[in-house]
């Protein structure tokens, strides 16, 4: 596998050896390679031994860890991802809760997946990437999910990275369209579905429309240590009707 690398300053591997999911540049010494921004790069300590994969970015945080355990970071390695977050909604009983059918699927960090943030409306999939890197594997990405959510009845995915990655840096999200599911032709599509307000998620009138959701869906909170702004972080939204 011939990556570019990220070598560690002598010292600097604390962060990583306690699975940090960030890597900051003061840590490190040196680049080898010519990584481009969104590129999957591996992280080596002072003496060239690798230590983690992740996601190539030339900021304060330089690099996104997606895997501490192999190098081997492919389709394969986010379809175990991506069961895993699932499986755990699923443990939870959200899929079959009668009083929500709002909730987040993927939360970034908190799922092992830094860049990725998905919610799932009633059959509807909202995806959202906060790094490049992410975002250029959203057609691999749909198509794991629309495999994966099948049973749960999965009709379309959105993709609303534009709120959040500016436009420079979005990758065509359509070049893949999604197979056809049980419940009907997913499609992967680039356009505002949701608006943020005041903090909570609400449903445009087309959006709830095509989810029906319920008026009385509630709000579920969920620990999350890595939100930026505390320890609790909203992860379903009101519809707006009931507001």
């Amino acid at each position: 596998m011939n990556r570019p690398q990220l070598i560690l300053a002598p010292g600097k591997e604390k962060s990583l050896q306690r699975r940090h999911p960030w890597l900051f540049s003061g840590a490190v010494r040196r680049v080898e390679g010519a990584p481009q921004e969104g590129d999957l790069v591996d992280v080596c300590d002072a003496h060239g031994q690798w230590m983690a994969s992740g996601h190539y970015q030339p900021e304060s945080i330089i690099c996104k860890i997606l895997s501490f355990d192999t190098p081997q970071v492919d389709e394969a390695f986010f379809r175990r991802r991506l069961q895993s977050a699932i499986a755990y909604r699923a443990s939870l009983g959200l899929f079959a809760d009668s009083s929500t059918n709002v909730f987040r699927l993927v939360h970034a960090e908190g799922d092992n997946l830094p860049g990725l943030v998905c919610d799932w409306y009633n059959g509807v999939l909202v995806m959202q990437a906060h790094s490049e890197g992410m975002h250029r594997l959203f057609p691999m990405l749909s198509r794991l999910f629309a495999d994966l959510l099948g049973p749960y009845h999965i009709c379309s995915i959105f993709d609303k990275s534009s709120a959040t990655l500016p436009a420079h840096k979005l990758h065509d999200s359509n070049v893949t369209p999604l197979p056809t599911v049980s419940s009907g032709a997913g499609k992967l599509m680039n356009k505002k579905s949701l608006n943020t307000i005041s903090g909570l998620l609400s449903i445009s009138s087309r959006a709830r429309r095509r989810a029906s959701l319920s008026t009385n869906a509630k709000i579920v909170i969920w620990s999350n240590p890595w939100h930026a702004t505390g320890v609790f972080s909203t992860v379903s939204a009101i519809p707006a009707v009931s507001r």
